[in-house]
């Protein structure tokens, strides 16, 4: 499904939509550009009804906006990448995964080699990676969750309220700005 630039899907759109026999939903959360925000949480409802159909979330810049409750919502696969929120570079993706999206992995007969996320839950249980690591990114990463933990006195969540106030001021202040210009 698509939206006109700068709009969402409403959820009448999307339940239209839903059938028995989707194996998935895929998700983009938000389009940074416009600022465009799906409910995702009403969406994921909507997946729900649906006991076969997995819901797939793309992260995003979201990261530094009000985390979703991913499991409550139901949200059975979330991926991000590092470029967005977390003030790094590029290379980076993170991600959660439910059991129920574990147990169709296991499952599931489609090819894969890179992206099998068996192989990295396999090599994460002994506390190492499938394959070999971005350590300079993940250096930045560690570099980037100290800068914010210090904006919360030491409490990362605490920063990460502070990172999303001071993001919400920048844009309150641009919005005033370009209203200004006319």
């Amino acid at each position: 499904m698509t939206a006109p630039y700068g709009e969402t899907i409403s959820l009448e759109e999307v339940r239209r939509k839903l059938t028995s026999e989707l194996r998935c939903v895929y998700v983009q959360a938000t389009e940074s550009s416009t600022g465009a925000r799906h409910d995702v949480e009403g969406i994921a409802k909507l997946v729900r009804a649906l006991p076969d159909t997995l819901f797939r979330r793309r992260r995003d810049y979201r990261l530094a906006q009000p985390i979703s409750d991913v499991d409550a919502w139901g949200i059975d696969v979330i991926i991000g990448g590092s470029q967005k929120a977390l003030m790094i570079p590029a290379g980076l993706a993170y991600g959660a995964v439910s059991e129920r999206a574990w147990q169709r992995m296991e499952t599931a007969k489609s090819p894969r080699y890179y992206f099998d996320l068996r192989k990295e839950r396999k090599s994460a249980a002994k506390a190492e990676t499938a394959y070999t690591p971005a350590t300079s990114l993940f250096a930045g990463l560690a570099a980037a969750l100290d800068y914010v933990r210090q904006m919360g006195d030491g409490n990362l969540a605490a920063g990460r309220d502070a990172l999303i106030a001071n993001a919400e001021l920048c844009a309150a202040m641009t919005r005033a700005g370009v209203e200004a210009l006319d």
